[in-house]
């Protein structure tokens, strides 16, 4: 078909698909016979013109495919809902290949070797090499009535998970991929799983940095009704002070009755309009595509003297460069070293470390890590202690760099840019104290107090926090990757993505600056936590929140009556994220709280609605106890003037 316009030409091509004829008339236009299965799914007759151009439309009387119609938007569902995956292969180059002294040099230009020497090893072999292009549909909302979606398009190699450059892409020429071709050369191995899983958590993370971008388009209708809002309340709070200032006493207890009561709906109203504006995002995968691209495979030397390292690069021929390549020995992206024992990268080889012989390093993982994913971005670091024995490059986990000294203002903020490398390496040590079980804080970090966080440690020691993302056994943890963004009132959020065996898990770790010392206040199962808004389990797909609601294990300390009365009442219909905040305010309180006389579910039932509010839990979501409504109201007035919860105090 020779449509142009790609609204036409896809739905022509999609109807085709279903079984369609399609006779292509002068000026733009089609006439289509469609068979019955499609017929019913769009409601359209058996036989119809359709075309693009409104003029033709209105004079032949052709049905208008146009962005909007629905017939062009229930097309476009149904191939989203259906997917498109397979293998195709791009045809070899007619070009002569590169010489084996010119592809080393192109070596040495693009990897450069500290303290070594790349040199020839043999004659290259020519072979298919892998890679996994993702194509996924995201749907930003901004608020409730702005609503659009973009496009991402994502191209790793499928061995190392590593994403190819945006310029090798452009050369690649993956358009003409078709059918495996008659002469078959061998394909390098493939892990689709794995690759899926590193795409996903990179279609996240770009979702992520463009959402913080893109929030800040509604951010003025927000301020602008959360202005009027306080206006409203500031005005209805003034009036209730003037009249109780001459009322009787008798009065002026129902009078701070109807205070504490438009307080509390000040507070819930402002957070429906932080729930109405909170940026949030989907994501639906569509493609997924294994492109076997023609590529030689370059056996090469690293040496360093008299020592010898074996090495193999790929050489994407349609790229014109090197393949990426990953540390043989730690499995990071750094600059390639040869040390004195063996070859590894700047990250495992400091080098501090070259200037003397020293005993071979030993692995930095306690125990093999079967099915790890290609790392990239942030990496879990591992503990001081390894094994005794030497382990395979694939069970190493990529140590943490040292910390850069961060300067912070005096009201505990510091500098976007210093934000972002401090967010990323303390995810890496977090999640690494969380993988070997070890007490987090760790020197120059810590924990803030009465914090989620700290209740989440108080609960199940040091997997508290796997617990809080639906992580069940915490040494399965691999890998993950991490962005930061700058939250409300110097709070950062760090979210990322957690790979553990064959899972791909959210997490947002919410920090700020102590000085100079970042200080974890909490950590939730989705990307981006905004405000104090938290995702309901019914947001986070049904496997993880049955993870973090319904098949959470019973807490290792025994509760007082009180804490215990909230497990019972919120860790199902809410889930861990608001009862680990209901214990956190709790706990902050309850030795200065008498409730003997309101009992311990009365006073559960208050905490629980005084948190869930200001965590945007909507009103329908409240669990309801079998207790006099009345007598909860009265206990969550009264326990908010020892928590004085507000709008930026979730706990």
């Amino acid at each position: 078909m020779s449509y142009t316009d790609p609204g036409l030409a896809f739905w022509l091509g999609w109807a085709e698909h279903g079984g369609a004829l399609v006779e292509e008339m002068t000026g733009g236009t089609a006439v289509v016979v469609l068979p019955d299965r499609v017929q019913g799914a769009l409601g359209l007759p058996e036989e119809l013109a359709v075309t693009a151009d409104p003029d033709a439309a209105r004079e032949e009387g052709a049905l208008l495919l146009v962005p909007g119609q629905p017939v062009l938007d229930r097309a476009a569902e149904a191939v989203l809902a259906e997917g498109d995956s397979g293998a195709a292969w791009v045809p070899w180059p007619a070009t002569t290949a590169p010489t084996t002294a010119n592809l080393v040099e192109a070596a040495r230009e693009q990897f450069p070797v500290d303290h070594g020497r790349i040199d020839p090893a043999g004659e290259p072999a020519a072979v298919y090499a892998p890679l996994l292009r993702v194509g996924v549909l995201v749907t930003y909302a901004l608020s409730l009535d702005i609503r659009f979606q973009e496009r991402e398009e994502i191209l790793i190699d499928a061995r190392t998970g590593l994403e190819v450059p945006e310029k090798a892409r452009l050369r690649l020429c993956l358009a003409t991929a078709g059918a495996r071709p008659r002469d078959v050369r061998p394909e390098l191995p493939t892990d689709v799983i794995v690759g899926l899983a590193k795409a996903h958590g990179l279609a996240g993370n770009r979702a992520v940095d463009r959402l913080s971008t893109l929030s800040s388009h509604a951010d003025d209708d927000r301020r602008r009704l959360s202005d009027a809002a306080e206006a409203y309340y500031r005005d209805a709070l003034g009036s209730v002070a003037r009249r109780r200032a001459p009322a009787a006493p008798e009065r002026q207890a129902m009078l701070d009755a109807q205070r504490d009561a438009i307080d509390l709906e000040r507070v819930r109203r402002l957070a429906e309009i932080d729930a109405t504006f909170t940026a949030r995002h989907q994501l639906q995968p569509f493609r997924a595509h294994v492109v076997f691209v023609p590529a030689l495979q370059v056996p090469i030397d690293v040496r360093r003297g008299s020592r010898v390292y074996p090495f193999t690069l790929t050489w994407l021929l349609g790229a014109a460069a090197f393949a990426g390549i990953r540390c043989p020995h730690c499995d990071a992206t750094d600059f390639l070293v040869a040390g004195r024992h063996h070859l590894g990268c700047r990250t495992c080889l400091p080098m501090a470390s070259l200037a003397a012989p020293t005993a071979p390093p030993l692995p930095l993982a306690p125990a093999p890590i079967q099915g790890k994913p290609a790392a990239s971005g942030a990496h879990i670091s591992a503990p001081p202690s390894g094994p005794v024995r030497a382990a395979h490059p694939s069970e190493t986990i990529r140590p943490a760099r040292p910390s850069p000294r961060v300067t912070a203002s005096k009201t505990g903020t510091a500098s976007p840019g210093s934000a972002s490398v401090v967010g990323r390496r303390l995810a890496d040590d977090f999640w690494a104290a969380v993988r070997f079980g070890e007490r987090w804080p760790r020197k120059g970090k810590g924990v803030a107090a009465e914090s989620p966080l700290a209740a989440a440690l108080a609960l199940y020691g040091p997997a508290g926090p796997a617990r809080a993302v639906g992580l069940a056994d915490p040494r399965s943890l691999v890998d993950i990757s991490a962005r930061t963004l700058t939250g409300p009132q110097g709070h950062m959020i760090t979210s990322g993505t957690l790979w553990a065996a064959r899972d791909a898990l959210r997490f947002s770790l919410r920090w700020s600056f102590d000085g100079a010392k970042p200080v974890v206040s909490e950590v939730a199962p989705f990307f981006g936590a905004r405000g104090a808004r938290l995702a309901m389990p019914s947001e986070l797909g049904a496997d993880i929140a049955d993870r973090v609601s319904v098949d959470v294990p019973p807490p290792r300390r025994a509760l007082d009556p009180t804490a215990a009365e909230v497990w019972e009442l919120a860790i199902g219909p809410l889930g861990l994220s608001v009862v680990l905040r209901c214990l956190a305010a709790w706990w902050r309180v309850a030795a200065e709280v008498a409730v003997p006389d309101l009992g311990p579910t009365i006073s559960a039932a208050a905490l629980v609605r005084l948190v869930g509010v200001r965590a945007g839990v909507p009103k329908t979501l409240l669990p309801v106890p079998a207790v006099d409504d009345t007598a909860v109201a009265d206990a969550a007035r009264r326990l908010n003037r020892h928590l004085r919860l507000t709008r930026d105090r979730a706990w």
